[in-house]
């Protein structure tokens, strides 16, 4: 039995999850995700945009990017008011950051940025006005468990681990680990590879289990920890989530490699979300 404590810290954790979740830019807010072709690809609010904005964003004709190999530009006709970073914006250079995403790029109740996944460079829109958002919100969760809060022996590798992380487009990556844990749940020795996360203060861990399919999300499951301490990494799996992807079809997540497969049933955390 979790103590009263640990119980509300929780349910708090648990609030906060899913007030993100629904907010303004949360991921029920994205209306789309469009490819970009080489070329000219127009932004607007009606045909024969290739990236689509919802009515009323901008007018027919918004912008355009132009996509030469790895090179992006953008470019806004005179009517529509676009700004980037708080400030007007009528053309500019597209850059990516480390995570494949660009600054974001508003336009009324609507931002888009442009992110890359593998080679292929896309637009992805958010509309706080978007209907799944204003859907009832069912975030389901198992009970809390205190049993499943556990402590994980932390092993750091002589030389890190080139962990191939795919994603649900088919994209692939190799992402360095440079160490595992290890726990038992009942009689099962279990292990984890994470990846680094927060400056390598934090430890970021994919995972599926056997409740995948059947009480959880096919996909798998996330897990955030802190760095280890004394040679230990505090596990919390009531604090498993859903990957994006399992409320939207327009993310891009990634898979949890093969040795991330856990021989037990994981009953905490998050349950499958309704739109499965």
């Amino acid at each position: 039995m979790a103590d009263n404590t640990y119980f509300n810290s929780i349910k708090d954790w648990r609030k906060a999850y899913e007030e993100k979740l629904g907010a303004p830019d949360g991921w029920l807010s994205i209306s789309g995700l469009y490819w970009l072709k080489e070329g000219d690809n127009l932004i607007g609010t009606g045909h024969p945009s290739q990236v689509l904005l919802p009515y009323g964003a901008g007018p027919a004709n918004t912008a355009a990017i132009n996509l030469q190999g790895t090179h992006l530009k953008l470019s806004v006709s005179d009517d529509a008011q676009m700004t980037c970073n708080d400030q007007p914006v009528s053309s500019m250079e597209i850059k990516l950051n480390q995570y494949g995403s660009s600054d974001w790029f508003y336009l009324k109740d609507v931002k888009f940025a442009v992110i890359q996944r593998g080679t292929r460079y896309g637009v992805r829109v958010y509309d706080q006005n978007n209907p799944e958002r204003r859907k009832y919100l069912n975030v389901r969760w198992f009970a809390i468990n205190d049993a499943l809060r556990v402590q994980a022996k932390y092993h750091l590798l002589e030389t890190p681990l080139m962990l191939t992380i795919v994603n649900v487009l088919g994209d692939s990556s190799e992402e360095p680990c440079e160490g595992y844990v290890e726990f038992s749940i009942g009689e099962k020795v279990c292990q984890l590879y994470p990846l680094s996360i927060d400056d390598g203060k934090g430890l970021w861990f994919m995972f599926k289990d056997g409740t995948n399919n059947k009480l959880t999300y096919s996909g798998g499951r996330f897990l955030t920890a802190d760095g280890p301490k004394d040679g230990l990494v505090t596990l919390d799996f009531n604090k498993a989530h859903n990957p994006p992807c399992a409320y939207t079809h327009f993310a891009t997540c990634p898979l949890p490699p093969d040795m991330n497969r856990l021989p037990v049933d994981i009953i905490a955390g998050e349950m499958a979300f309704p739109m499965q």
